[in-house]
């Protein structure tokens, strides 16, 4: 009877054990991936209100807001991309913009699509980001979005560059 609870006491531990390092590793990294279909007629201004959030790592999209925020700090890569149609005659310009702590936005790259050409626009980009910063879309135009042609956000760690991160690495490597 001892060892069959000794053997279900250690199934537990292990249980318990590997779930922590599940919950921590997902502390540790961040990705989310965003999409609108819902039209957005002609304005200058954020992106928000996202119709569908495939997926969201560790809670730093904000889908109302339509923004990123920073929680772990390291170097990201973000991409969004965006349909254009014959009937759209205006152009249309969508940047991607990072904000740090209430400073002036900084645009990190931005895509446009001529008026009255059926094709699509976007881009990517890499960008170091620290605790807090903010990376968003901006539109520019008019943005003819349908359940076929939707609009995409989407953006992830590539690696972490907090103090932390550093020494575990170095202590790996310290012989």
């Amino acid at each position: 009877m001892l060892k069959k609870l000794l053997t279900i006491g250690c199934i537990v531990c292990l249980v318990f054990i590997y779930c922590d390092a599940v919950t921590d590793k997902y502390k540790r990294t961040s990705a989310f991936a965003a999409t609108k279909i819902t039209p957005i007629g002609s304005i200058q201004s954020n992106i928000t209100s996202y119709d569908n959030i495939v997926t969201n790592v560790g809670n730093d999209f904000d889908d109302a807001a339509g923004s990123f925020t920073c929680r772990v700090p390291g170097l990201y890569f973000f991409k969004f991309h965006f349909p254009q149609t014959v009937t759209n005659y205006e152009l249309t310009l969508i940047t991607l913009f990072k904000n740090s702590f209430g400073s002036a936005e900084t645009e990190i790259t931005s895509a446009f699509q001529p008026a009255s050409r059926e094709d699509y626009g976007g881009g990517g980009a890499l960008a170091e980001l620290v605790a807090g910063e903010k990376v968003y879309l901006y539109l520019d135009g008019n943005l003819p979005l349908q359940a076929d042609k939707p609009l995409v956000f989407n953006g992830f760690l590539l690696y972490r560059t907090d103090k932390d991160e550093i020494k575990m690495k170095k202590a790996m490597f310290s012989i």
